[in-house]
């Protein structure tokens, strides 16, 4: 029979090995030979250095240059979205391009202090085109996309640009364009064709749809929409959406392009009946975003819109 002394030496001894096993922080100090995952600074969080989840994705830009382009798109949607200003834009590749980030930072970089309106005329410079006036000008839906940057799919503002506004912008700058085809030679599918069957009279205008991928960066490609007008061959691009952005929950990227492909009906519709949408594809106009639109509801398009073909690439 042990004495009392010893029986306590036990139960100290069994209630340190438990303590050990619930919570080996507690004998960190005290075991310096064995160092655990977190205590070397250099692994990384959630695995140990040099482990599998340190691979890089083949998506991922591995360049400095394909990284500064990943940042200037994301600050691009950023603003795009209203989210910042081109002031933060500018200031933050400002700062970026003087620590040594590479890629197109500089373009858009401009020193802290300068005009309040020069920022925003950098960026116009830099892209080429009026960011904000044409993210005014342009429709906005809601497309589910995948984004490394969000913690699961979440539906994204895209801005697009409706066919039929598209169209009717050529034709205002070319009325020739709408003058009789008797001099052409088409298809029977045009003769054919039931908008031009229940619209005897009227100016027809005969287009195409077109999807085409377009190659961006390295790991990287484009899906362009386009309408495509078959009196002048112009080609305008309606809707483009990032490969790499397209939803992912197993869909293979449907949950992203029906959204767009309803878009288009709607667009498609408006053509077809000749005349301006009286509201959105999805619902009621947005006060702010869509007056413009909605004072042009059920006015005429001073043409109908036939499409004849539907083409991918």
């Amino acid at each position: 029979m042990a004495n009392p002394e010893q029986r306590n030496e036990y139960k100290a001894s069994l209630a340190q090995a438990l303590i050990n096993q619930l919570n080996p922080a507690l004998t960190m100090a005290a075991s310096s030979a064995h160092v655990y995952s977190w205590d070397d600074m250099a692994a990384p969080l959630g695995g140990d250095p040099g482990g599998e989840g340190d691979e890089p994705s083949p998506d991922e830009p591995q360049t400095p240059e394909e990284c500064g382009e990943v940042l200037v798109e994301l600050l691009a949607q950023l603003l795009f979205e209203h989210n910042i200003s081109a002031k933060s834009m500018c200031l933050i590749c400002y700062w970026a391009d003087k620590v040594g980030a590479k890629g197109p930072l500089g373009k858009y970089a401009l020193r802290p202090g300068a005009p309040t309106g020069h920022y925003q005329r950098k960026v116009d410079s830099a892209s080429g085109v009026d960011l904000r006036q044409d993210a005014q000008e342009m429709y906005k839906i809601e497309v589910p996309q995948h984004s490394k940057y969000d913690l699961s799919g979440t539906p994204h503002a895209m801005v697009v640009r409706p066919p039929h506004e598209e169209l009717t912008k050529e034709v205002e700058k070319d009325s020739a364009l709408l003058d009789p085809l008797e001099g052409e030679e088409w298809a029977q599918n045009y003769h054919q064709h039931p908008v031009v069957l229940r619209n005897p009279g009227r100016k027809i205008l005969p287009y195409a749809f077109y999807l085409d991928g377009i190659s961006f960066g390295v790991r990287d490609s484009l899906l362009g929409l386009f309408v495509y007008n078959l009196r002048s061959k112009t080609r305008h691009l309606c809707a483009i959406l990032r490969r790499s952005h397209m939803c992912q929950c197993g869909c293979r990227g449907w949950c992203s392009l029906y959204p767009i492909f309803e878009f288009l009906r709607w667009s498609f519709e408006c053509l077809a009946v000749g005349s301006y949408p009286g509201a959105r594809h999805d619902g009621p106009w947005r006060q702010g975003e869509d007056d413009d639109r909605q004072e042009r509801s059920g006015q005429s398009l001073c043409f109908v819109g036939a499409l004849l073909h539907i083409k991918g690439d």
